[in-house]
């Protein structure tokens, strides 16, 4: 009988040992494909951003962007086509209301006017920006499962938060640029942009740097520099000059490198979650 209880009790340990691990392994398969729909919404979240910011050249008047907007129209497509294929419409909703919104803003673009374009492009941003959360959450992307990570959160909100603050201040600083002046709305949009990039950048970002990852700390400390730059040129070259001389061109170029170095940090460390998970 001894033996028999002996029996039963290591068998149950066996089947629990068994099914830790079966799960464990189905988490790190989850992480990896959540990692690999991530890229992509990130991707598909620049590429908004950028045609926004183009966007806002063109409702201005200027033709010359026409070319560049078809291609991420393109560019766009591809990635949504991707992410269909990984049945992304069926799991989010939120994907599935972007591609309606997406079709729409798409076909009408000749119809919109600077301030309708930039809320229309700003909303939709902000529902694809929500939608990499929930991916992040479903496929176990949170601290909770990813505990070397301390600052994994501020990774899929507070970062690419300041990154679309960045985004915006692209959009209504190339449409006051292009125009050759600040309207009251653009000047108020400007201000409130500013604080949050400045206060992100100054706080936020500064709490992700760790003592045993020299690179992310040279990401971010370049990041917070773009970032002064760019809070620097739209103070003195878009809000207090009587008469706006930038070109188009430089403050789009500079908004544009200061996205890139913030989008650096994410991938660095989407980057270093992807060899933990793979090891």
């Amino acid at each position: 009988m001894g033996m028999l209880v002996i029996g039963i009790i290591l068998g149950l340990i066996v089947i629990a040992v068994y099914g830790a691990q079966r799960k464990q392994r189905k988490i790190l398969n989850d992480q990896k494909s959540g990692l690999r729909h991530i890229k992509q919404v990130k991707l598909l979240i620049s590429l908004l951003q950028k045609h926004r910011g183009l966007s806002a050249a063109w409702c201005q008047g200027d033709s010359s962007v026409m070319a560049e907007l078809n291609l991420l129209k393109s560019d766009i497509r591809k990635v949504v086509i991707e992410l269909e294929g990984h049945g992304l419409t069926q799991q989010f909703d939120r994907f599935a209301a972007f591609q309606d919104h997406w079709s729409r803003l798409a076909k009408h673009k000749d119809d919109l006017s600077a301030e309708s374009s930039f809320k229309q492009h700003t909303h939709m941003i902000a529902n694809v920006l929500y939608l990499l959360e929930d991916v992040a959450e479903k496929y176990h992307l949170s601290q909770e499962f990813l505990p070397e990570f301390t600052h994994v959160g501020y990774l899929w909100r507070e970062l690419l938060a300041v990154t679309e603050s960045v985004g915006q201040s692209r959009a209504v600083g190339t449409s006051a640029v292009t125009a050759k002046q600040c309207s009251s709305v653009e000047r108020i949009r400007l201000k409130f942009l500013r604080q949050h990039i400045t206060h992100v950048s100054e706080k936020v970002l500064k709490q992700m740097k760790t003592g045993s990852d020299s690179e992310l700390n040279k990401f971010i400390d370049q990041g917070v520099q773009h970032t002064r730059y760019l809070t620097s040129a739209i103070v003195n070259e878009i809000l207090e000059p009587e008469e706006i001389v930038m070109q188009r061109s430089d403050y789009f170029d500079l908004a544009t490198q200061t996205m890139d170095s913030l989008l650096s940090i994410f991938d660095h460390q989407v980057l270093q979650i992807e060899l933990a998970v793979t090891k």
